[in-house]
C-alpha cells in the first residue's frame, strides 16, 4: 500500500507498462516494436523526472518523510497527553502515585470504583 501511494511521484507506471507488453506479447513484430518504443520513451521520461511535484532532490524525500512521521508522532503523544490530562486530572497523576508512599492497593486509586 505504501508502495502505491508513493509510487506516482517516481514517475514510473509500472501498471501502465506491464499492460503494454502483456497486451502486445503476442501481436506481429510491428506492433510489439512500437510498443517497446514507447515503454522505452515512457522509461526514459520517468528517469528524466527529478521529483519535479516536490523538488526534493534524490535521496532527500525519505529523510523528510521520516522526520515528518516523527514530527507526526511527536504532535500525536502531545494530543494524548492532553487526553490523559482531560480524563484522569492532571499530567502528574503517576508521579503523585509514586510520591504518595503507599502501595498501589491501599491508595484507593487502583482499580477505580
Amino acid at each position: 500500500m505504501i508502495f502505491r501511494s508513493f509510487n506516482w511521484i517516481t514517475g514510473y507506471h509500472i501498471y501502465t507498462i506491464v499492460n503494454t507488453a502483456a497486451s502486445n506479447r503476442m501481436e506481429d513484430d510491428k506492433k510489439r516494436k512500437d510498443a517497446i518504443s514507447s515503454i522505452a520513451a515512457m522509461l526514459f521520461r520517468a528517469s528524466q523526472n527529478r521529483h519535479r511535484w516536490f523538488q526534493v532532490d534524490g535521496q532527500k524525500f525519505i529523510s523528510y518523510t521520516y522526520f515528518g512521521m516523527k514530527f507526526f508522532y511527536l504532535i500525536l503523544i502531545c494530543i494524548h497527553m492532553y487526553v490523559f490530562k482531560v480524563f484522569i486530572g492532571s499530567l502528574t497523576f503517576a508521579i503523585d502515585i509514586l510520591h504518595s508512599g503507599v502501595e498501589w492497593r491501599q491508595s484507593g486509586l487502583f482499580p477505580r470504583q
